[in-house]
């Protein structure tokens, strides 16, 4: 086999089911010089399994992509994976060893404590794959983006894949963090509806006062310039104005039809990949 080619996938290998051979893999990668690609997804991996993972990591010097997705650990489990992933590329720099770990895929593993892991896992210098799509919950929304956003101005992340994380308006603090960001040129923002969508209804049809009535469309055109002025499309099309990404993904947030429209004349601008839809039924969010 072509060593440097050489996959390791535990939906492949049914001794990794096992009750004693998960340990004992994890006792053993430490040694293992040849293993690249190690996938590991939907395999039951708890918090405690993920200590007994965590100490080879730190001394394996030729794993440079790791899926551990659809597993069952949380915040103790990211907290530790990057503790060892962070020791595991410093050591492999003072080394210089040449392999450098450049990829991670955790989505659907939940977490609700982001700030506690974020800082240290983006700031390895040799990660430039990370998908966190699926971890957070509307509830830790909020927390989620605050943690992103103060890392990503400094992370040396390539792509980054957000995709289903609930954020809704926290995501334009994301998408403000963005304008920092010097290194990206993939994102995946799908399907966090993002955006303030439409403006709440202004009652004008049952207005019999001719007064109450100019009050009541002035107040609509009001709303109506303020959600426009400050929703989505502007600060997205000023971010991507300003960079110059190979693909972003924005499909299945919050545009208002007017906003959809204001896209895709600017579309054209943009020498590259930029995905989103326009969907009238999530401007009706709850």
């Amino acid at each position: 086999r072509n060593k440097r080619r050489m996959e390791f996938r535990a939906k492949e290998t049914k001794w990794l089911y096992l009750g004693s051979g998960l340990p004992i893999f994890f006792q053993n990668i430490a040694k293992n010089h040849i293993l690249r690609r190690l996938s590991i997804w939907s395999t039951g991996i708890t918090d405690s399994d993920m200590k007994s993972l965590c100490p080879g990591l730190k001394l394996n010097k030729s794993l440079t992509h790791l899926d551990v997705s659809t597993n069952k650990f949380s915040d103790k489990g990211y907290k530790c994976l990057a503790s060892a992933i962070t020791e595991m590329s410093a050591a492999r720099a003072a080394a210089k060893s040449g392999l450098l770990f450049q990829s991670l895929v955790c989505k659907e593993n939940t977490t609700t404590s982001p700030e506690s892991w974020m800082s240290s896992l983006l700031s390895v210098p040799s990660l430039t794959f990370l998908n966190l799509n699926k971890v957070c919950q509307v509830q830790t929304a909020r927390f989620f983006a605050q943690a992103l956003a103060e890392c990503l101005p400094t992370t040396k992340l390539k792509t980054l894949m957000i995709q289903r994380n609930n954020l809704r308006d926290e995501g334009l603090v994301v998408m403000k963090a963005l304008m920092d960001n010097k290194e990206l040129t993939h994102i995946d923002l799908d399907w966090n509806f993002i955006g303030l969508g439409s403006p709440p209804e202004v009652n004008t049809d049952l207005a019999q006062d001719p007064v109450e009535h100019r009050r009541e469309v002035a107040e609509r055109k009001k709303l109506e310039k303020m959600y426009y002025e400050n929703g989505v499309s502007h600060l997205l099309i000023e971010l991507l104005t300003a960079k110059n990404y190979h693909t972003f993904n924005f499909q299945g947030n919050i545009l208002s039809k007017r906003e959809a429209e204001d896209l895709l004349l600017a579309k054209t601008q943009f020498p590259y990949n930029l995905h989103f839809t326009y969907e009238p039924y999530l401007e009706y969010r709850v």
